[in-house]
């Protein structure tokens, strides 16, 4: 007899059965194939269900009421496969998701990224493929010495095969690649051993450096004609500074024969039997036109005598090799201020020198060096105060500073920028041409050291000069 219970487990069972058609025809392509298949057996149990109810209930039959029994109790188990499906569902769309972000970062760098496995690439990013010209199914086949240029391929084994064996190998090294065109190109690597697949693998970063190469052969190219005409200029220099200077000290000589003449051109004057008013007019033809001329020509050879002396100087100091040693610097600078005693001794100048410590270099240039330093303030010190000149030093971890300070007349900023380069005096009525801080500057240049100054008007002047430190 058919009842209410029936009629609603007759409903439920059409239900269920509208539902396994929707999911087999309609969301087969919603629904994984795993979904599917667990869905579809919890609904066929739950249709055997409710068909064995309304039949019990109808009193039709109590035939289907055991497999009930046995199919209420596989139920659950579906119920669990679902849940693990589903959150299985849930953890892989998450890994995809991230998969797809690290795709996306990794086509977006511009260094090419890849994976090595064996001999194999097994992954290899966007500029990867730009940069050889191959695309990826291409690169999976190769092995990737045929990528290397066949000079650098013995070396990338070798280092490769230690890396795989956990030896300690190089990390970071550069080498040739052949791209599809068979064109070369130079490759920066950046390599790590990972885990890949459950087996060990190389991941790496190449940057295409053929540009900067060029562009560093260029360059040396560059410096090394420039130290090559620096050369070729400094032996000019030489050559014509030591030739011009033979016949200024010919001049000279002569000038002074000449001088000698006209004293004893004077000395016959006197006893000459000449008319007074010619005798007078000779003399002072002698003593203010002859003598004039003479003494300009004599100060303007001692002033080019000392132009070529500077010169020499400058281009002795690029020709000379270096005698590098470590240097008493107390006991130097104690002889460079012996030589300036009557000077200092003559203008009340006072010295003070603290404890120096030891530095590296060739002690003929240095005592120049700090010669100059000592001329240059005794000549600029204020001579409405007394002169005080302070020299001091510090060591640091690779080299030493030394302080050469003075109460001087101090720099004009103006001129703070101009007064290391050749020719350029503060006053320009000071004796000299302007080449002392040069060659002081030329002098630090050959120890990799530094100098730089600090200065104000009427203060005074602090040059700071660093040079390497001496070897324990």
């Amino acid at each position: 007899m058919i009842n209410t219970l029936s009629i609603i487990n007759l409903v439920s069972s059409l239900a269920i059965l509208l539902a396994l058609g929707i999911v087999i025809f309609h969301l087969k392509h919603v629904i994984s194939k795993s979904y599917r298949i667990i869905i579809l057996f919890i609904l066929l149990i739950y249709f055997f269900n409710n068909l064995s109810n309304f039949l019990h209930w109808s009193a039709i039959t109590l035939a289907l009421d055991p497999f009930e029994d046995y199919l209420l109790l596989v139920l659950p188990i579906l119920w669990i496969f679902f849940i693990y499906a589903y959150l299985k569902n849930i953890y892989q769309k998450k890994i995809q998701a991230s998969e797809e972000k690290y795709r996306v970062m990794v086509n977006q760098i511009h260094d090419g990224i890849y994976i090595q496995r064996g001999e194999k690439i097994v992954f290899a990013n966007q500029q990867v493929c730009d940069e050889l010209g191959y695309d990826k199914n291409e690169l999976y086949k190769m092995k990737i010495w045929q990528l290397v240029h066949p000079d650098d391929r013995q070396k990338l084994m070798i280092i490769n095969k230690k890396r795989i064996k956990g030896k300690d190998t190089a990390n970071t090294y550069e080498a040739r690649l052949l791209t599809k065109s068979g064109a070369v190109i130079h490759g920066e690597f950046a390599v790590t051993l990972i885990g890949y697949e459950g087996k060990p693998a190389t991941m790496g970063s190449v940057r295409n450096i053929t540009d900067r190469k060029k562009v560093n052969k260029k360059l040396r190219k560059a410096l090394k004609d420039l130290a090559n005409s620096q050369k070729e200029m400094e032996q000019f220099l030489y050559a014509t500074s030591h030739d011009l200077r033979t016949p200024v000290i010919n001049i000279m000589g002569f000038n002074k024969e000449l001088d000698k003449l006209l004293e004893q051109l004077k000395e016959l004057l006197k006893k000459a039997d000449v008319k007074k008013d010619l005798k007078n007019t000779i003399f002072n033809k002698i003593n203010n036109d002859i003598d004039e001329s003479l003494n300009y020509i004599i100060n303007s050879t001692k002033k080019i005598d000392t132009l070529l002396t500077g010169l020499l100087t400058i281009s002795r100091l690029g020709r000379e090799p270096l005698r590098i040693k470590n240097l008493d610097m107390n006991q130097l600078i104690r002889s460079v201020v012996e030589d300036f005693e009557y000077k200092i001794q003559k203008k009340g100048i006072k010295v003070k020198i603290s404890e120096l410590p030891n530095c590296r270099g060739d002690r003929v240039q240095l005592e120049q060096l700090f010669s100059n330093l000592m001329s240059n303030s005794i000549k600029n010190l204020d001579s409405k105060k007394q002169g005080v000149i302070i020299i001091s030093g510090e060591e640091k971890i690779e080299n030493c500073i030394y302080y050469f300070e003075d109460n001087g007349i101090g720099i004009k900023p103006k001129d703070q920028k101009e007064i290391l380069k050749p020719f350029h005096k503060l006053n320009p009525d000071d004796p000299g041409e302007g080449l002392g801080l040069t060659i002081v500057q030329r002098i630090i240049k050959n120890h990799n050291g530094d100098i730089r100054l600090e200065s104000e008007v009427n203060e005074g002047t602090k040059i700071i000069i660093t040079l390497p430190k001496s070897l324990s």
